[in-house]
């Protein structure tokens, strides 16, 4: 749209995992939500279809953010009973002011990019996974400027190891981020 664009990549993109994100634009809000559901394969990928599935449903109905939050801990626990989790975030976008609000789930914190430059990461205290109970700890907001971007991701992009077993890491994602 005019106010707000979104980009999203899942590497590698023909391996069965349980990584995922959602998106969509409803009036004036930019919905976002990114989910890395425990282990690989297919019970992980059948977690994340799930919680997608919860996601969107709350997002469609206009949930605000704890009340998706709280849901998708319920669905997970109900289908997987404390066997299998999701970590993730969820984030909402007024793209008229510019307010960023989000909750995270074990997940690592965005990146902000002003400028060009990652110039914070976006904290917020993290709840448990969604599928292991415990209440949201924290609803983070952040006021955005005009251009700013900001970059969610899972842990597989900075635990990453090159085949001398050398971590990606933090510092170097940020680098690349910049590049």
């Amino acid at each position: 749209t005019p106010e707000a664009r979104s980009t999203g990549l899942l590497e590698p993109a023909y391996d069965v995992g349980g990584d995922a994100f959602d998106y969509a634009v409803n009036g004036y809000t930019f919905d976002v939500a990114i989910m890395d559901a425990m282990g690989h394969g297919l019970r992980s990928s059948l977690a994340s279809a799930l919680a997608v599935g919860s996601y969107r449903h709350d997002r469609r109905e206009g949930q605000p953010l704890a009340v998706m939050h709280r849901r998708l801990d319920e669905v997970m626990a109900e289908r997987f009973g404390g066997d299998s989790f999701v970590t993730g975030q969820l984030a909402q976008l007024d793209v008229r002011t510019g307010c960023l609000s989000w909750t995270n789930a074990g997940h690592p914190w965005p990146l902000l990019v002003r400028g060009g430059r990652v110039v914070d990461r976006l904290a917020c205290r993290p709840s448990l996974p969604w599928g292991l109970g415990g209440p949201l700890v924290e609803e983070a907001d952040a006021v955005l400027q005009p251009s700013d971007k900001v970059v969610l991701f899972s842990d597989g992009v900075v635990d990453g190891r090159s085949a001398d077993d050398t971590l990606f890491g933090i510092d170097r994602f940020v680098g690349l981020v910049e590049e």
